[in-house]
C-alpha cells in the first residue's frame, strides 16, 4: 500500500511559505498604519499651530490677519467665534464647509479621524509645539509671563 507521507522538502517549503506570507502581511499592515497615523498627526500639528497664530493675533491686535488670507499650502478652514458662538471671522472658503457649534465640539468631541488600524500604532512624531512649551515652562519655573504665551 503506497504511503501518502509528504516529503520533508515539501513540508519545509510550505512552512517557510506560510511564515513569509505572515511576515509580509504584518509588514504591510504596520506600514499602512504608521503612514496613516503620521498623516493625521501632521494635520493636527498644522491645525494647532494655525489656531495659536490666530489666537496670538486676536489677543495682540484684536484681529487676526491670518484669517484674511487663504493658506494655499494647507487645505484647512479656520473660523473664529465669540463667546456667544457667533462667527466673527473665517478664512476664505469657509462657507463651503458645514457650520459647526464650537461648544458642542468641545463638550462631545468626535474622537480621532483615523481608522482602527491606525489607532493600533503609536504616533511616531513628537509635537514640536508641545515639547517647546514643556521646555519653556520648566525653564521659566512657572512664571506667569511665560505661561501667558501659550494657548491651550
Amino acid at each position: 500500500m503506497p504511503s501518502k507521507a509528504v516529503s520533508i522538502r515539501l513540508r519545509l517549503a510550505l512552512w517557510y511559505g506560510v511564515l513569509s506570507a505572515i511576515a509580509l502581511f504584518i509588514m504591510a499592515f504596520l506600514s499602512y498604519a504608521l503612514f496613516a497615523r503620521s498623516q493625521y498627526v501632521a494635520q493636527d500639528q498644522v491645525l494647532r499651530l494655525s489656531a495659536r497664530h490666530v489666537a496670538a493675533g486676536v489677543l495682540g491686535a484684536g484681529r487676526s490677519y491670518i484669517l484674511d488670507t487663504k493658506p494655499e499650502s494647507a487645505n484647512i478652514v479656520l473660523r473664529l467665534y465669540n463667546g456667544n458662538e457667533r462667527l466673527v471671522q473665517a478664512t476664505p472658503g469657509a462657507e463651503q464647509v458645514p457650520p459647526a457649534s464650537p461648544r458642542a465640539t468641545i463638550v462631545s468631541p468626535a474622537g480621532p479621524a483615523y481608522d482602527q488600524a491606525a489607532a493600533m500604532v503609536p504616533a511616531l512624531r513628537v509635537d514640536p509645539v508641545q515639547s517647546t512649551k514643556t521646555r519653556l515652562e520648566s525653564s521659566l519655573s512657572g512664571e506667569s509671563a511665560g505661561a501667558s504665551m501659550f494657548f491651550p
